[in-house]
């Protein structure tokens, strides 16, 4: 096993070990819930963004204790979240981070609105890029 794929399992282990129920392989699902075509188009963009553009493994909709998480990326020790939300609240943020951050193994949130995404994916694409600014 390589260096960076044994790093990836440790990062994926920690996930697990905390509570976090990640796929061994990368995952974009859709929310069971009432998820938006707006919303999923993110989601689909922000895991296509930090795979192709930064190397990172994705899941997304994983669950943990706090709920679920729409984007989560690892990369050898380092494990990041995106949430994509309609106009969130600084109260909304707040808990996001104080939930997926918190005492947990995640380095950083990022809460995109997703009423500010372009629709034009390859704009989108662009956006979030400037958002996440990896």
């Amino acid at each position: 096993m390589s260096k960076r794929k044994f790093d990836d399992w440790n990062a994926r282990k920690e996930l697990e070990n905390a509570g976090w129920q990640v796929q061994k392989q990368d995952s974009v699902k859709f929310n069971s819930g009432s998820e938006t075509l707006a919303h999923a188009n993110l989601k689909l963009v922000v895991a296509w963004y930090l795979k192709q553009e930064c190397g990172y493994r994705v899941d997304t909709e994983v669950e943990m204790d706090g709920g679920d998480v729409d984007v989560v990326a690892w990369r050898g020790d380092d494990i990041i979240l995106v949430e994509c939300e309609t106009s969130p609240t600084q109260e909304v943020i707040s808990d996001k981070i104080d939930r997926y951050v918190k005492d947990q193994p995640p380095r950083e949130c990022w809460i995109l609105n997703v009423n500010n995404a372009p629709a034009n994916i390859h704009e989108c694409y662009a956006w979030v890029a400037d958002e996440i600014g990896l």
